[in-house]
């Protein structure tokens, strides 16, 4: 389930990337963005990435990475926005 060792960097749901996806949450949270748009920002920015790394395709990743993964990346990215707009809100 979490990343131990490299060789297993493809089978763990929790790798180093699920802290980026997690900051960049908070971020958006922070910057009081909602989180429908926070969530088509990730889905965007995997389109991009997976155009640039010559897949083609919506989430086209998941070859690279298992479903758990993506789905973990999102979890922590949608808790990271939700912890920023709390922590962003006004006393």
């Amino acid at each position: 389930m979490i990343l131990v060792a490299k060789h297993k960097y493809d089978k763990a749901a929790i790798d180093p990337w699920s802290a980026v996806s997690f900051g960049s949450g908070l971020a958006t949270g922070l910057n009081d963005m909602s989180i429908g748009k926070a969530v088509v920002i990730l889905a965007l920015s995997d389109f991009v990435f997976s155009m640039l790394g010559g897949k083609r395709g919506l989430f086209s990743s998941l070859e690279d990475e298992p479903l758990e993964n993506k789905a973990m990346d999102v979890v922590l990215y949608c808790y990271g926005n939700t912890l920023g707009r709390k922590w962003a809100e006004k006393p």
